[in-house]
């Protein structure tokens, strides 16, 4: 089933009724199976809700995003225990051996550079430095060939004035949404999946409790990096994100992609890749990872 991701940008009271998300506004009101939804944006300072809604949540794995007071995606609640074999894959995800962590971490970043450099060939902008360092890539990226790609990439794609910051209005905050609703969808796959998320097989950061979706949502960047550029013009370097704007980078959440021959919809796509990869980790089975670059192709 396609799970539906429900964005609500004004005022509004939830509450939960016979397994259905009931919202209260104004001059609407909505019920929505609790069954059907994968993901809930939070968009406004004065939505009321209980601790119903976050046990229904817990209850169906459902995420919940909410934003802070500029509008940026600031809170991530999921459910911690969405897996039966959870506690045993944490045991065995503690222990992976370096090298194939950094097997994994390779095959992730070659997929990210992929698609950066397709994005570049769609506005017909030279590529041959990039896919040079693309073929420079070693297993763990010790010479930081990722960082290398994209202080270069960001700037040919965005404009030569651009530089890529967390804070930023302008593309930068187009950017940020997009890739925080991703990090939203990866971090529950994640859990359902039965991974620790704060494990991750590159980033490590003591204080993140989503180190391994960091890791997982690299090959995703892209897509909303294209996107971005498609909703920007050459000279809109100030364009406000706009609800308008949040829903078109919400329809990444709906695309359909090929995985191993089959297009999936989006969130079962994500199940697939994080079980491919949790077989890749544990198992040492082969890692398929989508080929994001080819839906890029135009």
């Amino acid at each position: 089933m396609i799970k539906r991701i429900i964005s609500i940008n004004n005022p509004a009271n939830l509450s939960i009724r016979d397994n259905q998300l009931c919202i209260s506004q104004e001059v609407n009101f909505h019920k929505i199976p609790l069954e059907d939804i994968g993901m809930i944006v939070l968009d406004h300072r004065e939505i009321i809700t209980r601790a119903s809604i976050f046990d229904a949540c817990d209850a169906h794995n459902i995420t919940i995003l909410h934003t802070n007071a500029s509008h940026t995606p600031a809170v991530l609640s999921i459910p911690l225990f969405g897996h039966t074999f959870a506690n045993n894959f944490f045991e065995r995800q503690v222990s992976v051996s370096i090298p194939t962590k950094k097997q994994l971490w390779t095959m992730i970043v070659a997929e990210k550079i992929r698609g950066q450099i397709q994005n570049l060939k769609n506005d017909n902008i030279e590529t041959e430095g990039l896919e040079t360092l693309l073929g420079m890539l070693r297993s763990g990226d010790p010479e930081n060939i990722e960082g290398q790609v994209a202080a270069k990439y960001f700037r040919l794609l965005f404009g030569k004035n651009f530089i890529r910051e967390r804070d930023a209005e302008g593309i930068n905050a187009f950017l940020n949404y997009g890739y925080a609703l991703i990090r939203a969808a990866i971090a529950r796959a994640v859990v359902a999946g039965g991974l620790y998320p704060s494990i991750g097989i590159w980033h490590h950061n003591q204080y993140n409790y989503f180190n391994l979706v960091d890791d997982l949502i690299e090959p995703f960047r892209p897509l909303v990096d294209a996107r971005v550029k498609q909703i920007f013009s050459d000279n809109a370097q100030d364009r406000e994100l706009t609800s308008f704007h949040k829903q078109e980078l919400l329809t990444i959440l709906t695309i359909d992609i090929e995985y191993n021959g089959r297009k999936e919809n989006f969130t079962s796509l994500l199940e697939k890749y994080i079980s491919s990869f949790r077989e890749g980790l544990l198992e040492s089975q082969k890692f398929q990872i989508p080929k994001i670059h080819q839906f890029l192709q135009k």
